[in-house]
Order: C-alpha cells, then sequence, then structure tokens
C-alpha cells in the first residue's frame, strides 16, 4: 500500500510505531524520540480525534470512537489519513498502533524503515501512572483492569 506520498519520502526515513498497554510509556516514548532526537511525534489518538470525535478530550470517549473504526471497517481509512499528515522529510514517531492493518499499512507503506516497539511495564506500575494523571478515572487497580479491557485496546 505504498502511497505517491511515501514514494517522494527521503530513502532513509525512519518511522518507529510504538503500541503497548495503557499507561504503559508509550507517549513518553514518542515525546521522548522527539525531543532528543528530533523525531516528528504523531498519535492515533489525534488523528482519531480529529477526525470522529465529539469530545477528544475524554480518553472514555476516544475508546469508543476508535472501536466503532475498527469494528466499522474504517481502519484503512485512519491510516491513510495518519500517514498523510507524516512529513516526508523527517523521522517519524507514531503512538498508540491497536489494530494489525495499523502494523500492515506502516510497514508496507515504510518497509524496511519501519520499525514496531512494544512498550511494557507491571499493571501496579502502570496504575500508578494513570492514577496520577486522572484520579478519578483510575482510582483504583479495576478501574485500569475495565479500562483495558474495552475492545479497541485489545
Amino acid at each position: 500500500m505504498a502511497s505517491q506520498n511515501s514514494q517522494q519520502r527521503q530513502d532513509n526515513q525512519l518511522v518507529i510505531g510504538i503500541t503497548g498497554r495503557i499507561g504503559a510509556g508509550k507517549t513518553s516514548v514518542g515525546k521522548y524520540l522527539s525531543s532528543a532526537h528530533g523525531f516528528h511525534y504523531s498519535r492515533y489518538s489525534q488523528v482519531l480525534s480529529d477526525w470522529r470525535a465529539q469530545n477528544p478530550e475524554s480518553k472514555a470517549q476516544l475508546q469508543i470512537v476508535g472501536w466503532e473504526v475498527m469494528a466499522g471497517g474504517m481502519q484503512a481509512e485512519l491510516n491513510t489519513r495518519l500517514i498523510s499528515q507524516l512529513p516526508a522529510q523527517s523521522d517519524c514517531a507514531v503512538d498508540g498502533l491497536r489494530h494489525p492493518l495499523d502494523y500492515e499499512t506502516l510497514h508496507s507503506s515504510f518497509g524496511r524503515h519501519f520499525y514496531l516497539l512494544f512498550v511494557s511495564s507491571p499493571s501496579e506500575l502502570r496504575w500508578g501512572h494513570l492514577k496520577l494523571k486522572n484520579p478519578k478515572r483510575f482510582a483504583t487497580l479495576d478501574d485500569l483492569r475495565r479500562a483495558e479491557s474495552q475492545p479497541v485496546e485489545q
């Protein structure tokens, strides 16, 4: 699925897709690549929010919309939108791959210049991180488990 946009890209452009569980540190890794190494940082959730979400500040709303996109066969469109926003002359970190098609699309678009990074950390550590960011939504470890059980997070 190499797009015209990807054909115009520099030959050595590096694209790193970042995936992992809620609160594992995907955003921290993406922001590190941006600040320390000059990567353009992009998030699937931002593309989804710009395209479909009515309340982009709500992670719960984005989970619902994300599932509607996945279940409704619109994941390819989401990938097309994300890739069209990646600058051709910059290495890119893409946060939030959730669907096998995300990997397949980025891999076929960038070939040997695409790498997938899986960020992992224990549930208790992720919960502590999320509780600091959003104490009402993640008051207990069970709140994290409920959020992780959403179909879009699988």
